[in-house]
This record gives C-alpha cells, sequence and structure tokens, in this order.
C-alpha cells in the first residue's frame, strides 16, 4: 500500500495540475501538464502508483484513480500532443516500461523455466503499449525514432505474451513502422530492415496464423490472426533476406540489454515483483514442422528480487484500459453484408436512434389530425413521414458516430461502452468519420426534399448541438446533462413541424415531456456507473455531487407529472372535459410510479439500497414515456384531434 507520506505528495501535485491537461494541444500549458505527469512517473517508488493518477476528489481509493501512464498514452492520441511527448522522451519512458515483462516472456517462448509475471507489471507493459501504438500512429517522425529505437526488440519479445491485447498492440506497432511506407521508393528497405533485424517477429505472425487455420486460437481474438496475417506478409527485398527469415532465431535470442536509454529513464527503476502465477505463453515454431500453439507453459518459478505486492493472477481474459481504435489501423471493415450492417448499427446506436425516430414519429402523427397541418403535408402525407423517419434516424445515426469517434479514449475505459464497434477495432475513425458524413448529408438532403426547412434546420442544430457542445462538455461541467436534454427534446419538434411547418403548444408540450423525462432515466442510469464514469473522466453529477443527482431525479419525476397534466388540460381544451380527463387518467398510473421509485432512490442510504433503488427507477422511466405516448395517440384518433390544437 501506498504510505501516508507518498498520498500526500502525489495529492498536492496533482491539485495542482489537474486542470492543466484542459489546455490546448500544443500549447505551453500542456507541455507544463505533461512534464508534471512524467516528473511524477519518474520520482513515485510505488510501482502500483506509477500505473494510478488521481482524477477527482470524489473517489479516494487509489484503485479507481486514473493512470499516469494511460494518460500519457491517451495524449499521444492527438498528433498535436507529439512534439511535446519527443520533448519529454516518452517513447524512452514507453519503452522502459516493456523491461521487467519482456525478456521473461521471451525466455518462456523457448520453454525453459522462466521467472513469473507479476499482474501489475504487466498492466504497465499493456498501457505503455497502447502510448506506443498511439504514437506509431500519430506522427511519422515518432515511428522513425521508434524504428530506429534500441529497445525496439521489447516490443518483438512481447509478442510471446499470453495477452491478447499486448499481442495485438506488438503486432500493431511492427506494422505501422515497417509498412507504413508501402508503395514508396523505400519499402524495400523497410521490408529488409524488419526481416533482418528481427526475423522472430515474422516467425511470430507466422505462427499465430497457423494456429488460427489450424482451429488452435489460445488468445481468442481474430484480430490477431488478421494482424499477423499482415506484418507476415511484407515482402522480402532478395533470396538472402528469405534466407535470413529461414535462419532467423527464436524471440529468447533477441538482444534486450538497455544500454542506450537515458540514465534520466532507466536509472528510476521499475520493480518487477514476485508472485506465482500461472499463465499460457506461445511457444514459436520451429523450421519446416510448425507446432500448434495450443500448448501452454506453466511458470511458477518465484523471482528473487523483492516482493512488492500480491497482485492477483494473470490471465488471458485481462480486458484493455485503453483500446483506441488506431490500435487497429489496418483494413478490418466486415467483408460480409451482414457483418457491415452490424458495424453500421453500432456506429449509429441503432437502438438509441430508433427512439429518437419514434419521438419524431409520435410528434408528426399527433400533429396529422390537426387543422394545422400543413399544405404540403397533407399533399403527400406517406411520402413525409417516410422522408422524416428516414431523415432524422440518418442525422441521428450520424451524430451517434462523432460522439464515439471523439470519445474513444473514454469508452475504452468503461466496461458499459467498451464493446462498440471503435473499441473493438472493427472499423477506424476515418471510416467512422466517412459514415458519419454521409448520414449527416444524406439525412440533411432527405429532410430538405421531403418535409420543409424548419425541420432541416432543428436537424442540423440538434446534431451540433450533439457534437459540438453536449459530447466535449461531459469531459468539463456536469451541466452537460442539461444540454443533452436539449438534444432529445428536438425530434418531436421536428415532427409537429414536418406536418404543420411550424411550432405549437402541442409541440413545445411533447418537447417539454421528453425534455424532463430524461432526468430521472439518466441519474438512474448513471449512479451505478459512477466509478466508470470516474475513472474516464466525465463529468456527471452522479459523480461529482451523488445526493444532487437523487434530488434531480425526484425533482423531474414530479416535472414529467406536471407536464402530462398540461397535456391533459391542452386536451380538456380542446375536446372536451372528458377528454381530458381521460387522458390525465391513462398517465396517473406511470406517473405514480415514476414518482414513487425516484423518492424511494432519493430516500435510499447505504450503497446496496441506492443502487437497487437506481435500478428500479430505470426500469420504470422504460416503461413511462411509451405508455404515455401511446395514451395520447390513442386519444388524438379516437377523438379526431390532439392536445395543443
Amino acid at each position: 500500500m501506498p504510505s501516508k507520506r507518498h498520498r500526500l505528495r502525489s495529492e498536492r501535485c496533482f491539485t495542482s495540475i489537474r486542470t492543466d491537461h484542459r489546455a490546448s494541444p500544443g500549447s505551453l500549458e500542456r507541455l507544463q501538464y505533461l512534464e508534471k505527469l512524467v516528473s511524477e512517473f519518474k520520482e513515485t517508488d510505488i510501482h502500483d502508483y506509477k500505473e494510478q493518477v488521481p482524477f477527482t476528489p470524489v473517489y479516494n481509493d487509489h484503485k479507481s484513480d486514473k493512470q499516469i501512464i494511460a494518460n500519457l498514452a491517451n495524449f499521444a492520441y492527438d498528433p498535436r500532443n507529439c512534439p511535446h511527448l519527443r520533448q519529454l522522451h516518452v517513447v524512452d519512458l514507453f519503452l522502459t516500461c516493456l523491461e521487467p515483462v519482456a525478456p521473461i516472456w521471451a525466455e518462456a517462448s523457448t520453454g525453459s523455466e522462466s521467472s513469473t509475471v507479476a499482474d501489475s507489471a504487466v498492466r504497465l507493459a499493456e498501457l505503455a503499449l497502447g502510448g506506443l501504438v498511439n504514437l506509431a500512429s500519430a506522427s511519422p517522425t515518432d515511428r522513425k525514432e521508434l524504428r530506429d529505437h534500441p529497445l525496439l526488440a521489447y516490443v518483438v519479445a512481447c509478442l510471446a505474451s499470453p495477452i491478447p491485447l499486448i499481442v495485438i498492440h506488438c503486432l500493431t506497432i511492427l506494422i505501422q513502422l515497417f509498412t507504413q511506407t508501402r508503395g514508396t521508393t523505400a519499402e524495400s528497405e523497410f521490408s529488409v530492415d524488419l526481416r533482418t533485424r528481427f526475423p522472430a517477429a515474422i516467425r511470430a505472425a507466422q505462427a499465430y496464423r497457423q494456429q488460427q487455420s489450424s482451429g488452435g486460437d489460445t488468445l481468442k481474438d481474430p484480430r490477431i490472426s488478421v494482424l499477423a496475417q499482415l506484418l507476415s506478409a511484407v515482402p522480402s527485398g532478395s533470396e538472402e533476406q528469405a534466407q535470413s527469415k529461414r535462419l532467423g532465431a527464436s524471440i529468447s535470442q533477441i538482444s534486450l540489454t538497455p544500454t542506450s536509454v537515458p540514465r534520466s529513464i532507466t536509472d528510476r527503476g521499475i520493480p518487477l515483483e514476485s508472485l506465482s502465477v500461472t499463465v499460457g505463453s506461445p511457444t514459436f515454431p520451429e523450421e519446416h514442422s510448425p507446432p500448434s500453439l495450443d500448448n501452454n507453459i506453466l511458470y511458477s518459478t518465484t523471482d528473487s528480487r523483492e516482493h512488492m505486492g500480491t497482485d492477483p493472477p494473470v490471465t488471458s481474459s485481462v480486458c484493455p484500459i485503453l483500446a483506441s481504435p488506431d490500435q487497429i489501423l489496418v483494413p478490418t471493415f466486415p467483408q460480409s453484408l451482414t457483418r457491415s450492417f452490424e458495424v453500421a448499427a453500432g456506429l449509429s446506436k441503432a437502438r438509441l436512434s430508433l427512439l429518437v425516430v419514434s419521438t419524431a414519429v409520435v410528434g408528426c402523427v399527433l400533429a396529422a389530425s390537426t387543422s394545422l397541418t400543413s399544405p404540403l403535408f397533407l399533399a403527400h402525407p406517406y411520402r413525409t413521414l417516410l422522408c422524416l423517419i428516414v431523415g432524422t434516424g440518418l442525422t441521428s445515426a450520424a451524430a451517434n458516430t462523432v460522439n464515439q469517434i471523439v470519445e474513444i479514449p473514454y469508452d475504452s475505459q468503461m466496461m458499459r461502452t467498451r464493446d462498440r464497434v471503435l473499441v473493438r477495432g472493427l472499423t477506424n475513425p476515418g471510416r467512422a468519420g466517412l459514415f458519419a458524413l454521409g448520414c449527416a448529408g444524406t439525412g440533411l438532403i432527405t429532410l430538405c426534399l421531403g418535409t420543409n426547412p424548419l425541420v432541416v434546420w432543428l436537424a442540423a442544430g440538434n446534431m451540433l448541438l450533439y457534437t459540438t457542445l453536449y459530447t466535449p462538455l461531459k469531459q468539463f461541467s456536469q451541466a452537460n446533462t442539461w444540454i443533452g436534454a436539449l438534444v432529445g427534446g428536438v425530434p418531436p419538434l421536428m415532427g409537429w413541424a414536418a406536418a404543420t411547418g411550424e411550432i405549437h403548444s402541442g409541440s413545445m408540450i411533447l418537447a417539454s415531456l421528453l425534455y424532463v423525462w430524461q432526468f430521472p432515466h439518466f441519474m438512474a442510469l448513471s449512479w451505478n456507473l459512477r466509478g466508470e464514469y470516474s475513472k474516464a473522466g466525465y463529468m456527471m453529477t452522479s459523480v461529482l455531487e451523488p445526493p444532487v443527482c437523487k434530488q434531480v431525479a425526484l425533482r423531474y419525476a414530479v416535472a414529467c407529472s406536471l407536464v402530462c397534466l398540461a397535456g391533459a388540460g391542452c386536451s380538456a381544451i380542446s375536446l372536451g372535459p372528458w377528454a381530458g380527463c381521460a387522458l390525465g387518467l391513462t398517465c396517473l398510473p406511470p406517473n405514480i410510479g415514476l414518482i414513487y421509485y425516484a423518492w424511494q432512490f432519493s430516500r435510499a442510504d447505504s450503497q446496496e439500497g441506492s443502487a437497487a433503488a437506481a435500478r428500479r427507477l430505470f426500469r420504470s422511466t422504460l416503461l413511462h414515456l411509451p405508455i404515455v405516448m401511446t395514451a395520447a395517440l390513442i386519444g388524438t384518433y379516437i377523438c379526431g384531434t390532439t392536445i395543443g390544437a
């Protein structure tokens, strides 16, 4: 456990720099923040803490704090930070983080007895490799520095790791370094460099390909075989190079002596903890008769160095902390039409987009039976409705895709979002950006041709509000929830405007209902995700002010009931008292249930009670909105008019 002295020192340090990372990339303030991160990493003697950085005062437990290395790796994702990272020798820092594990994995790949690998050292190596992936993909200058670095052999040695994500990192780095110049005059030079310097890398890639084709996939990750195929396909320049490949040594024969690393980096010393664990490590094939990599090598020898902790065993199911899609900068877009639709649905957040479309349709249908409908809608009602559905769905898909592109480093740190297609590497940000651009353009054109200019402006404004204000604001202020609720209230306005060409009181009631409904819904959802939101750096009310989160949920649950009563009042004015009473009575049970569960949530004082109450409130919000919308639709068409007409 970190001593009190180290905790106080780290708290003082990060109290002063916690807000500095908001500075613009490339600015002096950003350089100062990165310099403080690197200095803190070098000066800290506790191995566990080197992975962890206090991020928010809400959670004081070190195990929920952000990692220093993950922080640096995330900054490496932006090319504008690369000059500062080079100035601070972050490449040296990342590569030196591999020192405790690379020689052990290299030795184990030969089948000989080797030391055990501590979980904390593996985690540090995993994060460092993620940073190297980002650097290799962000800057040609960093690619050249890394390609010529004397410790690049550590990356090759880590190909023997039993952790799938580490193998993916290593393969991606080598692909970036030695195939970036494909198609140029220097291509053969880099091909020779890879095969002569690191023949074991080619042998490892071929072994992973063979185990995949033979059905003996020990690491259980299809991305490994795709990357291995690309790496092993690097062309040779001559017969001498092919001979060098055939005579290449195994990974264990690579020189791993860190003699050229700056003394300021090597002297800080990353201790390798002593821990007996059982992990699997691939054995690379011999010439002409490559064996399967299914056989696991069991490590049970205890390292003689100082015991530093009792980390849990390493398993091949370790989930990534940093899973940026640029770790897979290779053509991995699905080949089949079905998989393409799956990726498109993932980028679009299909269920969320369906909810957006449904609320727009409700607004259009409610307005369609009034005397306020426009001549354009009356002339082509079904075409207008179809264009509204398609255009709203496409613009929602575009906004959701941009949101996922921006939030890649954060989504990879949350269990709820780590399975998204960009985090998993099923496509990359470039293709996702093209998809978003195509959806936005097609959606706006569809709305322009099939509806009216007001709908187009509402859709365009909503996309901008979601992508340029709500999405970045999540990292700065808890006010993002209130801005995001505005985004959710716009689709009913679009539907109403598609039918009438204007905005009336009925559309405002619908928009208000969608606005206030989102608060109990999201506060309940975010309550049980506070730890993940905190790790990812999201400024949510549930993270920053938990008691306020509960009160907000209750207040807006009551507001939902008041909005429904306002709708019933409008209905009573338009249709008569009995119609208003019918609508009010229909909406009464879901409103009572919503208020009751929100009250339970606000009154819960224990951690378990609050979590259970949040789940019940969340489920009640999922029932509340469909019931109220359905009641409004049925009442409208039974009476031949609508609320607010």
